[in-house]
């Protein structure tokens, strides 16, 4: 109980500290609530944290994430930075994020920072972090293998080995899943062509390695991982597939770190990242609805699809410890970022312009970050700290971008904890919402602006030796918030100047009634969310989400937890309620430690949908999966 009620978090300042004092406002899911909720993936984890929303839209090949009521990044995950060991995992094509990739097998603990955070993180980190530390060593304490079956055909196996000999410590972990998906029945007024039919969806195949080797100071993750996904009927606004493959996406990375200890005031901190990333995928035929850009008889073939960068990044930086209570982070950090072509090529493997007229960019891109920064806390009584700080990044398209943040915490007593902060953020435009030239389907903007965000969040924590609660107000102001728009009477990025504005409440309580029985409950509530030029009520708005869920340990063998997740209507979608079920077992044979578990997601077969973004003829498309069943074994040695 004592663990999980005082966590270290690293998120918040690049350094180890408790989550209670921590300049940011933050919530933990640990390992341990990891395998008490029996989460699969990393999105399941996500979905049950608070403020956050997991949906998709008819795009439908990357998961996404809204922060407090964000949903700018439409069909990517371009608006919350996705770390691994504050690694950013983001393509710069579009800002797209596999977040399924890495098992949860790997994960210590996953870190979100809701808010404003580039004075740390840079680009990107718009509405906030998310933040997966993984296991490592010998602090994963045993190897396992776990095997499960369950509905549309899945199978998951995951793996992981790790040890300890001297001063080196491994982590290598594995994930291999194979799911068929299950049917989806798009309506009439759910088709763009206003015909209704069926297709399969929430199929995702998915083979991933990853491993963190650390010796002495040096540490190292090296992550590969394929991605293969179902896809929805639809991909852009006035089009109609008649077959679509699957996307597949694959990604290595590569993160080299090393820790130089110089004295007890002095640390060191050297880092370099690779990344290449790769998506290709093929359509049968594709026809432009309300459109003589292709003649309706004679569709073409889109035979491949192709999109491939890289990203390559240094940085450096010191933890300095200026006296008893004052601390400094400072560093400098350069990326660059680079994209072939993106080209779809119709009816030829020879690529030109002309065979090639709706391709996003048919010429290379590039890119690059150089940025220094700086963060202080300062104890300036027994129970009052200050934080500080400013990062001025330079981009080689938009030129400056300065950040900053200051903030308060103040310890009223052992058990109360005021936080005070106040922050901005920025993220610049991808190569695809520069340079897409898709007309007259989407057009990118190459004079497109930064968009940024100013946060202001007041915070309340409490906290004993049973109860952790928290109550949070935050008010949000995005500028220059990029969005697609109708221009022209075509879809283009575009920058509206006076943004969104947002506030809401947020609460959080996790509560040990004894070491048996634990109950946890979140939830956000959107007191306002406006068009920051008209004040006009943002459509896409939820305004409460809440999640609850108990867990029940009769006996040391035995673990019985629920979850239940609340969303209230949002844009054209009305409000549905999902309850899952998790039973694990625990037994011992052939001196390996066994656990049988068996969940049940959507327990009472709720139908929901979500909101549609881009098509204004249409208002909703078909939700969640459907009851699903998933069992197997997990053998520890």
């Amino acid at each position: 109980m004592e663990e999980l009620l005082n966590v270290k978090v690293i998120s918040a300042s690049k350094k180890e500290e408790s989550i209670a004092t921590a300049p940011a406002i933050m919530s933990v899911f640990t390992r341990q609530e990891i395998i008490d909720t029996g989460s699969k993936n990393i999105v399941e984890a996500l979905s049950i944290m608070t403020g956050l929303f997991t949906y998709d839209t008819y795009f439908s090949e990357y998961n996404l994430i809204s922060i407090r009521n964000n949903f700018g990044g439409e069909h990517y995950l371009s608006k919350v930075l996705f770390l691994i060991n504050g690694h950013p995992t983001f393509s710069p094509v579009n800002g797209s994020v596999k977040l399924t990739a890495l098992s949860i097998n790997s994960v210590e603990r996953i870190e979100v920072v809701r808010g404003p955070v580039s004075v740390l993180y840079g680009t990107n980190a718009l509405t906030g972090v998310i933040n997966v530390i993984t296991r490592k060593g010998a602090a994963a304490e045993k190897s396992e293998i776990n095997l499960g079956f369950g509905s549309g055909n899945k199978v998951k196996l995951d793996f992981s080995i790790s040890d300890a000999k001297g001063d080196l410590n491994y982590f290598i972990s594995g994930n291999f899943q194979k799911e068929d998906g299950f049917g989806v029945t798009l309506l009439p007024e759910q088709d763009e062509a206003g015909v209704g039919r069926s297709a399969s969806d929430f199929g995702e195949n998915i083979l991933s390695l990853f491993s963190n080797i650390s010796y002495q100071g040096f540490e190292i993750d090296l992550f590969y991982s394929d991605v293969a996904k179902n896809h929805k009927i639809g991909i852009i606004p006035n089009t109609s597939f008649s077959g679509v493959d699957t996307f597949d996406d694959k990604q290595l990375y590569l993160d080299i770190r090393y820790q130089q200890v110089l004295n007890d005031d002095i640390s060191l901190h050297y880092k370099i990242r690779y990344d290449k990333l790769e998506v290709d995928y093929k359509i049968d035929g594709i026809y432009i609805l309300e459109n003589a850009f292709f003649d309706l008889d004679s569709p073409p073939h889109i035979t491949k699809v192709v999109s491939n960068s890289t990203k390559v990044g240094a940085e450096f930086y010191a933890n300095i410890d200026l006296s008893d209570g004052w601390d400094l982070n400072t560093g400098l950090s350069y990326d660059k970022y680079q994209a072939s072509p993106y080209i779809f090529s119709i009816d030829s493997s020879v690529v030109t312009t002309s065979n090639s007229p709706i391709s996003p960019f048919v010429d290379s891109k590039s890119d690059d970050d150089t940025a220094f920064y700086a963060n202080t806390n300062y104890l300036f009584t027994k129970k009052s700290s200050l934080t500080a700080g400013f990062r001025h990044t330079n981009n080689n398209t938009t030129g400056g971008q300065t950040d900053y943040r200051v903030g308060l915490i103040y310890k009223i007593n052992d058990k109360f904890i005021f936080k005070g902060l106040f922050a901005t953020s920025f993220r610049s435009a991808n190569f695809f919402e520069r340079y897409a030239t898709s007309a007259p389907i989407l057009m990118g903007d190459e004079n497109l602006k930064n968009e940024t965000l100013k946060g202001l969040d007041i915070g309340f924590y409490y906290t004993n030796k049973q109860t952790k609660m928290a109550l949070i107000y935050y008010r949000n102001k995005t500028e220059n918030f990029i969005k697609r728009q109708l221009v022209n009477g075509v879809v283009t990025y575009t920058n509206l100047p006076q943004g969104e504005k947002t506030t809401g409440l947020e609460f959080e309580l996790q509560h040990f009634f004894s070491p048996q029985l634990s109950l946890f409950f979140n939830g956000s509530l959107a007191l306002i969310a406006e068009d920051g030029a008209t004040d006009a009520k943002l459509e896409f708005t939820l305004d409460n989400l809440y999640n609850f869920g108990i867990t029940y340990k009769p006996t040391d063998k035995l673990t019985i937890s629920t979850y239940n997740s609340y969303r209230s209507d949002w844009g054209r979608s009305d409000s549905y309620h999902l309850s899952n079920l998790y039973v694990s077992y625990k037994t011992q044979s052939y001196n390996k430690d066994l656990s049988f578990f068996l969940s049940i997601n959507n327990i009472f077969d709720e139908q929901y949908t979500y909101a549609e973004f881009s098509r204004a003829n249409i208002a909703t498309i078909p939700g969640g999966s459907p009851r699903t069943y998933f069992g197997g074994v997990t053998v520890s040695f």
